[in-house]
């Protein structure tokens, strides 16, 4: 099949919610959006884990932030926390673990990210999972310069070396890939609903 054959019968673009049900995001759980960009997955959990669980969009752009808030005031979603940090380097003053953790098409804008890769590991709960979205390290319609790209394997090798273990892939339509990570390598979804 080439790419014009796989365009009309496959979505380019991913469904946050679709991604997140099948994983079992639960009403209850806690999230982190860790460079949330404009919300497009913050959105989407914060409606799942509605209304006990919550969400904190980190972003290092406050404008990035305030659209999140603006969008989650239009729903009348109300269980969403930003907090602007610098990504590389910042330190969450909210200092807390998530039951997932959300990292997406953002690790090939990040210099050190060896570094970066350490701090979202942190954030993962001890039962927890992280989620890992970015765009296909090939040519595509949409995205950043394909130089700029990284491959499954780098990934996987860098949350490795971070002290996650790779789960398993997701469907995330045939521009970007899907990597789930946790502390024992057990699945892409939870086997019960993790504690808070």
């Amino acid at each position: 099949m080439d790419l014009a054959d796989k365009i009309l019968t496959k979505p380019r673009f991913i469904s946050p919610t679709h991604v997140l049900a099948d994983m079992g995001l639960a009403s209850g759980m806690n999230v982190i959006d860790y460079a949330s960009g404009a919300g497009h997955w913050s959105i989407a959990a914060a409606k799942l884990v509605a209304p006990k669980g919550r969400v904190l969009a980190i972003e290092n752009n406050i404008d990035m932030l305030n659209l999140v808030k603006s969008k989650a005031e239009l729903e009348s979603i109300n269980n969403i926390e930003i907090e602007e940090i610098e990504l590389e380097k910042g330190t969450s003053k909210l200092d807390r673990q998530a039951d997932l953790v959300i990292v997406s098409n953002i690790l090939h804008l990040i210099r050190d990210k060896g570094a970066f890769v350490a701090k979202a590991t942190k954030m993962v709960s001890t039962k927890g999972k992280l989620l890992f979205i970015d765009w296909v390290p090939k040519e595509t319609l949409f995205g950043p310069p394909r130089e700029l790209r990284v491959s499954e394997e780098q990934v996987i090798t860098l949350f490795e070396k971070a002290g996650l273990h790779f789960a398993c892939t997701v469907d995330t339509g045939i521009d970007h890939f899907g990597l789930i990570f946790d502390h024992k390598g057990e699945g892409c979804g939870w086997k019960q609903t993790p504690s808070e």
